[in-house]
């Protein structure tokens, strides 16, 4: 199970969300798909403590190491940050004090502008079937960085792109918001 929030924002103001991360004690993961096919892929790893050097609307991840080792979601071996850069393992597949992030995208061929998220696995079922849950700790974390999030962005209801009808609700910036009234489809 997981929990997310989505949102539209610039890159500034990312910034700050990735500055409240740093401060609280995260530190930024990035994985690079630097070749191989699909389900044998390969990745390249980096791991930040101040404002990372690659493009922010990159996907990328928060972690805290001092509340916990990730555990590996298939084989539920649980793994130092070491084993899983030996072993070429998708931080996807990971629980762990872990939040999934990345900065929006403003796709400008395509008219358009990619949603981003913070999200984390709030939960497994570990190898015996006992369901295992994130520490109240952390999720006082993500729940402050959600709030930090909500400070920067308005909740809107936005119009699906066509053909589908209807509208929905996505925190947006005034400009992200602006460039959606002047024809860009919010995805």
């Amino acid at each position: 199970m997981g929990r997310q929030i989505n949102f539209c924002m610039e890159e500034e103001n990312y910034k700050q969300i990735v500055d409240k991360a740093l401060s609280m004690g995260f530190v930024v993961l990035y994985q690079e798909c630097v070749g191989g096919e699909k389900g044998n892929w390969k990745y390249d790893y980096r791991r930040y403590d101040k404002m990372p050097g690659f493009p922010l609307y990159e996907q990328h991840y928060f972690y805290n190491p001092h509340l916990g080792n990730f555990i590996h979601c298939i084989t539920r071996e649980s793994l130092s940050w070491e084993q899983i850069k030996e072993q070429k393992l998708n931080l996807g597949s990971m629980f762990a004090p872990l939040i999934e992030a990345g900065c929006s995208e403003i796709l400008q061929e395509d008219k358009a502008i990619r949603t981003s998220r913070l999200y984390i696995r709030s939960d497994y079922y570990d190898a015996g079937g006992v369901l295992i849950k994130q520490s109240e700790e952390f999720l006082k974390q993500y729940n402050a960085l959600v709030r930090a999030v909500k400070k920067l962005v308005v909740m809107r209801e936005i119009p699906y792109p066509p053909p589908h009808t209807g509208t929905k609700k996505v925190y947006v910036t005034d400009y992200m918001f602006k460039l959606s009234q002047d024809g860009y489809d919010i995805r």
